[in-house]
């Protein structure tokens, strides 16, 4: 999925990503992330590509993936999803 969203931008101009947390199993933004850092690197300004995410249920396995996070490291996760996805 990495390699086909900067494949998608660089070779066919497409800006638009769509995902949401329960897309491939909660990696999906996780790896959109992935790639919007490095299209940003490579020289792409953020503004020019537009996240759409959604937000759905949120699976067991993604519970007892952050349950043995601390409130401030939940917190802190936290901010750097939003600061990517912004």
């Amino acid at each position: 999925m990495f390699n086909a969203i900067i494949e998608s931008v660089q070779s066919h101009g497409l800006n638009v990503i769509d995902t949401a947390i329960n897309y491939r199993g909660q990696k999906s933004e996780r790896v959109v992330g992935a790639a919007l850092r490095y299209l940003i690197e490579q020289g792409y300004e953020r503004n020019e590509i537009f996240i759409s995410s959604k937000n759905g249920y949120l699976a067991v396995t993604f519970y007892f993936y952050f349950i043995s996070y601390s409130r401030t490291m939940l917190i802190k996760i936290l901010h750097l999803s939003l600061f990517l996805s912004h």
